[in-house]
């Protein structure tokens, strides 16, 4: 399974304000053909994921997606719901929502952190990993070709996460 976050800072249209308690909630992730198939951070899939906005207005919101859909999450687009949240003070003092706000927004691919921890891909802190790149990057200037020989760790889409950071006005 490969991580995806998005989050952002929810403010109001007109005044500016940070908005809390606001239900955000992703409607679906549109690919080049399909709709992305979803899964919670625990890996079960679901069709719906969702968080509150903080009382700052900041929100947050993890989530994974399967590898195999990298060539749809390339330049994929985010439907996300959005929807201000109010406290009803009658006989029981309950959390009301009022009607969604829809966005369409882009979403980014980035290389995932995790892969790099896991020792998947190069970490340029790492003094062995350092010397391999500079051998690399010197063999692309002087331009010396090596035979071509099958590698150990070809690249995987599970390098790579979903990202999005986004503010919006509601």
């Amino acid at each position: 399974m490969n991580d995806g976050w998005f989050g952002g800072l929810l403010v109001d249209s007109v005044s500016g304000h940070r908005i809390p308690e606001a239900l955000v909630s992703i409607n679906h992730i549109q690919g080049d053909t399909r709709i992305l198939q979803l899964y919670n951070p625990k890996g079960f899939r679901s069709s719906n994921l969702f968080t509150t906005s903080q009382e700052d207005g900041v929100w947050g919101l993890p989530f994974q997606w399967s590898g195999t859909e990298l060539g749809e999450a390339a330049g994929a687009t985010l439907r996300l719901n959005v929807m201000r949240g109010y406290r009803d003070h009658g006989a029981m003092e309950v959390n009301r929502y009022g009607a969604p706000r829809r966005f369409t927004l882009r979403t980014a691919l980035v290389v995932s952190l995790r892969a790099v921890a896991d020792g998947a891909l190069p970490d340029p802190r790492s003094g062995t990993d350092l010397v391999g790149m500079a051998v690399d990057a010197y063999m692309v200037v002087r331009k010396i070709n090596l035979p071509r020989l099958p590698a150990l760790g070809r690249p995987s889409p599970e390098y790579y996460a979903m990202f999005g950071f986004y503010r919006l006005a509601v």
